[in-house]
């Protein structure tokens, strides 16, 4: 039986001081997520770009495609206080996450992959350093495991539970049941894929494909799209955990125009504020653009063929283009600037 490699060198050493990223400034997205596809932000050998606040975090098979982050199952340091590992890019705008884990601690044991969050100092003010001494986390919170599975929570303020409208605030409660009586959720002994998706003010958790949660954010900080968050992972008491896929999408980082021409050449591009199309054949169409939530923003009908019409959106997004035509229905998604 091949023993599992560990190394003092991948155990990370309680924080006690300020957390210095390596990269202080309010990180933009790297080249890699311009494709609007989904990359890991963890290189499976090291915690390079990330930092612990608990020593129990640690690294099984480092450098091969089995690695884990794993919890030791023992207790939290003395003290108690936060245990995020902490990714050490601060993250501005739309993102969709995918998280994969497992958990042989049974019973309330759970974890959290943490998002649009800020560090809260001492004294109560927030900011994106970590520095000073105690500190915590504060933010949204995509709770993992057999207890709270799909909830989203905020360390510093408790449950949300989602609202009717998008203009009604969240409600906090003290307990949130949504994914983890479901048939999706597998034992929290075998591996389950937690996805969350952040757009503008609006959040939705996923299990294994399944959606659970919608939520409207209403903290100015966690609704908003243009100012740098944090990510982290982070467990609440004695268990054993692996990690092994943390995966991060841009949503609206296609760089420049977005173009799609097909071999009916319907072709589909994205402008400021604005979508432009094409419809090569004669007879009635008809145009249909709506948000990534299904919301229809604009509908326009004409004649063909026409070599180029532009429609304003007034709004930048990620958004779906239906054309609905003589020669059958093409559907495109396309980022308005």
């Amino acid at each position: 039986m091949q023993t599992k490699i560990r190394s003092k060198m991948l155990r990370v050493a309680m924080i006690t001081g300020v957390l210095s990223f390596a990269n202080a400034g309010f990180a933009q997205w790297d080249p890699e997520f311009m494709d609007g596809q989904f990359h890991p932000i963890w290189n499976k050998k090291d915690f390079s770009n990330w930092k612990a606040h608990s020593s129990n975090w640690g690294i099984g098979f480092p450098g091969t495609d089995s690695a884990t982050i794993e919890l030791d199952g023992k207790s939290r340091p003395s003290g108690g206080g936060m245990t995020h590992l902490i990714y050490g890019r601060k993250i501005t705008g739309n993102m969709e996450a995918r998280v994969v884990m497992r958990m042989p601690t049974t019973g309330g044991a759970n974890t959290g992959f943490q998002w649009r969050s800020r560090c809260r100092k001492a004294d109560g003010t927030l900011d994106n350093a970590c520095g000073g001494s105690p500190w915590e986390v504060c933010g949204p919170q995509s709770d993992m495991g057999a207890s709270y599975s799909g909830d989203i929570f905020n360390g510093c303020k408790g449950f949300y539970i989602t609202s009717g409208t998008a203009n009604a605030p969240p409600k906090k409660v003290n307990n949130l049941g949504t994914c983890r009586a479901s048939t999706n959720l597998k034992s929290v002994a075998d591996w389950n894929e937690y996805g969350v998706r952040i757009f503008n003010d609006t959040a939705w958790t996923s299990i294994n494909g399944v959606n659970c949660t919608k939520l409207y954010l209403e903290d100015p900080t966690e609704k908003s799209a243009t100012t740098p968050g944090l990510i982290s992972l982070q467990y609440e008491s004695v268990m054993k955990i692996e990690f092994k896929t943390v995966e991060l999408k841009c949503l609206g980082c296609v760089t420049g125009l977005s173009t799609r021409p097909v071999a009916s050449a319907f072709a589909v591009r994205g402008g400021v504020g604005s979508v432009s199309f094409a419809v090569p054949v004669a007879g009635k169409y008809s145009v249909r653009i709506a948000d990534m939530r299904g919301k229809v923003m604009k509908t326009h009908s004409g004649t063909g063929p026409v070599a180029q019409t532009n429609l304003p959106l007034g709004t930048a997004g990620l958004f779906l283009a239906e054309i609905r035509s003589a020669n059958g229905s093409f559907t495109s998604k396309f980022v308005a600037d």
